[in-house]
């Protein structure tokens, strides 16, 4: 049976970041994960706090 990839892409909240880390260090699997602080950015305001905007 071939191996099947899989690419999983989460976006938290910073005071999430340490639990959801713990979570996957806990699963058992033969893969890693990389974690880093990203900022979304777009040129709609639609959603946007006045803080963003």
């Amino acid at each position: 049976m071939a191996d099947r990839y899989l690419l999983l892409s989460l976006t938290v909240p910073p005071k999430l970041e340490e639990s959801i880390i713990d979570w996957l260090l806990g699963a058992e699997s033969r893969c890693g994960f990389t974690s880093f602080p990203v900022n979304g950015h777009s040129g709609r305001p639609e959603g946007l706090t006045l803080a963003e905007q």
